[in-house]
């Protein structure tokens, strides 16, 4: 996509240098967009996590996962699956559209 929009930079075509222009933005904002939900996420996760009064340890044990796990989602390294999202949803007695950050409504 970069690639295309950088290519029409040194054109006349005015038309296709908007659309690419456009669809580079709308691809930008759906990424950032991506990362605030990540980040949102990860505090969600850490935030229950410790508000159960469990370590990563703990929480691991509960997950039938390694500790690393844990620790990977919490920094970003990793994301867990749908499998392990309803785990982590049970674990903490919290709803899977809470874990997932989406609204109900």
């Amino acid at each position: 996509m970069l690639e295309k929009f950088v290519d029409l930079q040194d054109t006349n075509d005015v038309e296709s240098f908007d659309s690419a222009l456009k669809e580079f933005t709308n691809n930008q904002e759906k990424l950032s967009f991506r990362n605030y939900l990540k980040d949102e996420y990860i505090f969600k996760l850490i935030d229950c996590r410790i508000k159960s009064n469990l370590t990563q340890s703990q929480l691991a044990d509960m997950l039938d996962c390694e500790k690393q796990h844990i620790s990977r989602w919490e920094t970003d390294k990793t994301f867990p699956n749908m499998t392990t999202l309803k785990k982590i949803s049970s674990v903490l007695d919290i709803e899977l559209y809470d874990t997932l950050l989406i609204s109900k409504a």
